[in-house]
């Protein structure tokens, strides 16, 4: 299923009275050191994998960031506690509540 089918199909899950666990693992492969996986496990549905820049995780973590399928931003005004990260695809969406480390771990933090 491609990235377009399965957010069509997360966004129907949402909607739905019967909803589904959605898994999502980060990883990071250092054959490409410039992107982060995201990785998307639908319960009894298919796996998609997302790659999303580095540079984008760690500026969506302090102010909103990335333009058109991938965008993230801080969920608090003080760009504590979480962020949020928005899948879109067509004219559908997937919008994704994260935990996120406080400021002050960011100076050295590598995504």
């Amino acid at each position: 299923m491609d990235k377009s089918a399965l957010l069509d199909h997360v966004v129907g899950l949402a909607a739905a009275e019967n909803h589904r666990v959605i898994r999502a693992e980060f990883g990071f492969d250092p054959a490409a050191p410039l992107a982060v996986s995201l990785v998307l496990f639908v319960e009894g549905g298919p796996r998609v994998l997302w790659r999303i820049g580095r540079d984008l995780m760690q500026q969506g973590l302090r102010s909103a960031g990335g333009l058109g399928d991938v965008q993230m931003w801080p969920a608090c005004a003080d760009g504590e506690g979480t962020a949020c990260l928005q899948l879109a695809s067509r004219d559908m969406a997937a919008l994704f509540e994260l935990p996120a480390p406080p400021a002050e771990g960011l100076a050295g933090a590598h995504l």
